[in-house]
């Protein structure tokens, strides 16, 4: 996070002396923030909760019950000795009637103009905070809703290749909080002005890689119809395709291609499934796919765990 940091920092002093803030440093903030809160996922998820926070706030709790007591007793005995201060009238009957507490008029005029001009220093207080923005406000606390208020920071000044990287980042940042359809939008976004440049002009490696994760996402929302899924990865199989043009032998392309076609298949299925109702053989051809994607390369290379070739035959 010292990285973030110094980012931040720089990012502050840029704009303090007027500058327009560096968008290549806004994204560079917003990635750390993104890899570090996947980094802290990560390791959070793999260790077991202690119980000790636990009995540490018990004690706390306890403490300040204790505190709180002591303060009740303090309060009645004030409240006790106030009670005894208070003047009794007394009426012509000769019994004893609390006397009305009189408003002292001037005073009370005083304090609502007081607390007026209280209210107007922090309403103007609450107008100053809005208007200072500081980068560094936002390196501590939740990583990834940090990473979206810099990338919307990013967002008002970014063009070109730096706007899709926003959008991307964007759509990473939200799909970690599990707003799954903010981050479809953002990827969406991405796409658009990638596909709104000259040819020549597009990083096709980026382009598969945002494609790629909104094809993912897709999948996973019930949301979306049969068609848009294929659309995307129809369109994800084309620069696929592309990319193996130009290096055949990628086999990490071979891979995510063989993987692409058999989503194809298993969404055409389902929408099968759909207008036809459950069909056994449908379900069957599901099942069968679903299980080809677990080695989508099977027969173009031998399997990593294939020991067979290390069997000695005894001889006869």
């Amino acid at each position: 996070m010292d990285e973030c940091r110094d980012i931040a920092r720089r990012l502050d002093e840029g704009e303090a002396a007027g500058e327009a803030a560096d968008c290549g440093l806004l994204l560079k903030l917003a990635r750390g923030l993104i890899q570090h809160g996947i980094a802290n996922s990560d390791l959070f998820n793999g260790m077991e909760g202690g119980d000790g926070d636990d009995d540490d706030d018990d004690e706390q709790g306890e403490y300040e019950d204790e505190e709180g007591d002591e303060d009740g007793d303090d309060d009645n005995e004030n409240d006790n000795d106030n009670a005894n201060d208070v003047d009794v009238d007394v009426d012509d009957e000769g019994e004893g009637v609390g006397a009305q507490p009189t408003v002292n008029t001037k005073f009370y005029q005083f304090d609502l103009e007081e607390e007026e001009d209280l209210d107007d220093d922090e309403e103007s207080g609450a107008e100053d905070e809005e208007e200072e923005f500081r980068f560094s406000d936002y390196v501590d606390g939740d990583p990834f809703e940090n990473a979206l208020v810099v990338l919307q920071r990013g967002e008002e000044i970014a063009q070109g290749e730096m706007l899709v990287d926003v959008y991307k980042l964007m759509g990473e940042a939200y799909a970690e909080v599990g707003a799954e359809d903010d981050s479809i939008n953002c990827y969406e976004r991405a796409i658009e002005v990638i596909e709104s440049r000259e040819s020549g002009e597009r990083d096709l490696t980026k382009q598969i890689e945002i494609l790629e994760r909104l094809s993912q996402n897709l999948k996973l929302s019930a949301e979306v119809s049969a068609d848009k899924k294929l659309e995307i990865a129809n369109k994800l199989k084309g620069y696929l395709e592309k990319q193996l043009s130009q290096d055949k032998d990628d086999e990490t392309n071979l891979a995510r291609l063989e993987e692409v076609k058999l989503d194809i298949r298993e969404i055409k299925m389902e929408k099968e499934m759909d207008q036809s109702g459950n069909s056994k053989e449908l379900l069957k051809n599901l099942i069968l796919t679903q299980m080809a994607k677990l080695d989508p390369l099977k027969g173009k290379r031998k399997a990593v765990n294939d020991l067979s070739g290390m069997i000695v035959k005894k001889k006869k």
